[in-house]
């Protein structure tokens, strides 16, 4: 482990081997029983199979524990363990049970408190994935590296948040949804901007949870938020338009391996169980 600077608690100490995504979620993403099991990884250059992560000496061994029992532990159970797998998705699951405190054409709406959920440590979560794409560029397996997320001056908000010495920021909102889509549920995203939005807001999609994260809107939107409203909403809709947006505008540039296309086939037999 070699000795730096973490760059949540600023400490010179000894540094872990840190995820940009946690490892888990490679592992979801895996397709048990086939020759090539590893995911598919898009970027803006190639599109391959890969069982690399992300991974880079970020954080020292205490802000790594503070991510996992702040928000990635309980985050994680809520996703589907194996993407393939119907009818096995924690979150939309529970949501689909309860009784929605607000339903209109494709979205419905329920409070964390009715549904059991910790919702602030969806927020916790959400945050720490953009803060660390904003404070370091990860390279991916291409030898690229990822795009620039500048958060200008809520950067030091946040950081303060996920330490621990700040309460959430003013100004920031996070927006938890479960997507209903197959095509979501299949995908994972790192933060992006949202293209064509009025306002500063960043998407993630970690397997069917989308986080839309957003900064200065207007005081309406933001009772939309997971856990600094009253009502700590969470939803459930459609992602799958959003979500295919965003796979094309990665394949307009993106060349395919050889044999991709034989994968994601043998993949989709395997996934309707043929």
């Amino acid at each position: 482990m070699p000795l730096g600077q973490c760059r949540l608690c600023l400490q010179t100490v000894d540094l872990r081997s840190s995820h940009f995504l946690p490892a888990s979620l490679y592992k979801g993403a895996r397709t048990p029983g086939l020759k090539n099991p590893n995911p598919v990884l898009a970027t803006k250059k190639v599109s391959l199979t890969s069982s690399k992560q992300l991974q880079t000496y970020l954080l020292c061994g205490d802000c790594e524990d503070r991510f996992n029992r702040n928000g990635e532990h309980e985050v994680l159970r809520w996703l589907a363990p194996n993407p393939n797998a119907k009818g096995i998705f924690p979150l939309l699951d529970r949501l689909s049970a309860a009784t929605p405190r607000y339903s209109t054409l494709g979205l419905v709406g329920y409070w964390a408190s009715d549904v059991g959920i910790d919702a602030d440590k969806f927020a916790y979560f959400a945050l720490s994935l953009l803060w660390r794409a904003a404070v370091h560029q990860w390279q991916l397996p291409d030898g690229t590296i990822t795009s620039h997320i500048d958060l200008n001056d809520f950067e030091e908000p946040i950081r303060k948040y996920l330490l621990g010495d700040s309460p959430f920021p003013a100004h920031v909102i996070v927006m938890v949804t479960a997507c209903t889509d197959l095509v979501s549920r299949n995908a994972t995203f790192t933060p992006i901007a949202f293209p064509d939005d009025p306002h500063t807001t960043y998407v993630i999609l970690t397997q069917g949870v989308q986080f839309r994260v957003g900064v200065n809107l207007p005081p309406p939107m933001r009772q939309l938020c997971c856990t600094s409203s009253t009502q700590k909403w969470i939803f459930s809709r459609s992602c799958e338009d959003e979500t295919m947006q965003s796979w094309a505008s990665l394949l307009t540039t993106s060349t395919p391996v050889p044999n991709l296309a034989r994968f994601l086939n043998a993949r989709q037999r395997k996934a309707s169980g043929e």
